[in-house]
């Protein structure tokens, strides 16, 4: 059984067995990684980050756009609405026209 005096050996732990204190060394990485890779992956993100970006200008284009349009198509059907009221309003005089002149060749042809 080990005394308490001993140092134990902990996974993951920094202290420094001569000193007896953490190891304040800053974070790094293995020399086996090569920089092309972090480099590689940091312009893969950035160009998603880009992406993400220029569909979102995208959307709100387009958002922007269908907008217009439903606005248009609204003024177009209040305009049609509006030339298909006239046009009722002028068939009805021109029947009232025609019934007028049918009378009058009835009279005429009944004399």
């Amino acid at each position: 059984m080990p005394s308490i005096e001993q140092q134990h050996s902990v996974s993951g732990s920094h202290m420094d067995p001569a000193k007896r204190e953490p190891d304040h060394a800053p974070w790094h990485l293995k020399k086996e990684i090569n920089i092309s890779l972090i480099i590689g992956l940091i312009l893969q993100a950035a160009v998603a980050v880009w992406w993400v970006s220029d569909f979102n200008a995208w959307r709100r284009q387009t958002d922007d756009h269908l907008e217009r349009i439903d606005k248009i198509l609204d003024e177009t059907t209040h305009r049609a609405d509006a030339i298909d009221r006239e046009l009722a309003d002028r068939l009805g005089r021109i029947e009232t026209m025609l019934a007028s002149i049918e009378s009058r060749l009835d009279e005429r042809r009944s004399r």
